[in-house]
């Protein structure tokens, strides 16, 4: 088996002798949007696909990798020529005194064998100081977690994989969410991921 990971946008030219490729694909996740003495909303997660596709021997595909998203802005799309591809997450919207900025709406999967969605970002809280999670890229375990929705003066995290969404935590700081289900509480504590129970 040969592996190539693409960090950046580029081609693929397919080598002598294969005729099938497995291709996975995670769109690029959307920023949390930075506000002045509110909190925004935190961005979505990206969105993943995978699938096996018959190919021919010298065949390019332009290999295109998302961009993450600058401050409220949306995470770009991958994709695999025109096999396949994930849309980015979603930015976060912008929090004021009277309205909420909300979490980025996460991204999906388009193609292949297995799609999965990204989680939604958290939503920030009018009158909340604390700041809120970003959704969890999907996976091939499944959708994203959702981020954590910040409550006065507290902040959430971010969320896991296979729908580990984080569960907000009213008396202080949670982690991320894990691979096997919802954060733990981690009360006045900044630090850490989800537990994996």
């Amino acid at each position: 088996w040969l592996w190539h990971v693409y960090a950046q946008t580029g081609m693929f030219t397919v080598p002598t002798g294969v005729t099938k490729l497995r291709v996975r694909v995670v769109g690029a996740g959307g920023g949390g949007a930075t506000t002045s003495g509110f909190p925004g909303g935190g961005g979505g997660g990206g969105g993943y696909a995978h699938g096996e596709f018959d190919v021919a021997p010298g065949a390019n595909f332009m290999v295109t990798v998302g961009a993450g998203g600058a401050s409220g802005v949306a995470g770009g799309a991958s994709s695999f020529g025109s096999l396949i591809s994930a849309t980015g997450g979603g930015g976060g919207g912008v929090g004021s005194a009277s309205s909420p900025g909300a979490g980025g709406t996460g991204g999906s999967g388009i193609g292949g064998d297995l799609q999965s969605s990204g989680g939604n970002g958290g939503t920030s809280s009018a009158a909340s100081i604390g700041a809120s999670g970003g959704g969890a890229a999907g996976s091939q375990l499944g959708r994203g977690g959702h981020g954590g929705s910040a409550t006065g003066t507290y902040s959430q995290g971010g969320g896991g994989v296979n729908a580990g969404d984080v569960i907000t935590n009213p008396k202080g700081m949670s982690g991320g969410g894990s691979a096997f289900g919802p954060n733990g509480f981690m009360a006045y504590s900044p630090s850490g991921g989800g537990y994996a129970f």
